[in-house]
């Protein structure tokens, strides 16, 4: 069975919250952020989904998280942001799959809504540090 589940970038307050609920009735999103929980709008929140994958810690990795790969310790890592395009998901100009499966460390290290610093990476294919 396929684990389905989001994570709510709210748009005005600038904060990350985990999706209890989607009324497709009511056009609302019940988000819950440290046992706080609300109904809000569905266009006040940008919906990031679960992508499937899950990264070496066992982190869950959801679309606009920043992840940082590395193929060997000893080599420079690569940190690019998860996409959906097209039905597909990306990491950068590849196929997130297939990147995170061919790398031994697969780490999230934070989402482009909430470090800004990082909202150039949709615009670049592959960043290095």
């Amino acid at each position: 069975m396929n684990d389905i589940s989001f994570r709510a970038w709210h748009i005005e307050r600038e904060w990350m919250y985990d999706v209890t609920s989607i009324s497709f009735k009511t056009a609302t999103v019940g988000i819950e952020y440290d046992g706080m929980a609300e109904r809000v709008p569905i266009n006040e929140v940008a919906l990031l989904p679960f992508i499937g994958l899950i990264d070496t810690k066992g982190r869950r990795i959801y679309e606009g998280d920043v992840v940082e790969c590395i193929y060997e310790p000893w080599e420079k890592p690569t940190l690019n942001h998860v996409r959906v395009s097209n039905g597909r998901v990306m990491y950068g100009d590849y196929l997130a799959y297939g990147v995170f499966k061919e790398h031994e460390f697969v780490h999230v290290v934070g989402d482009i809504y909430s470090n800004p610093e990082w909202s150039d990476l949709s615009k670049w294919n592959v960043v290095t540090k």
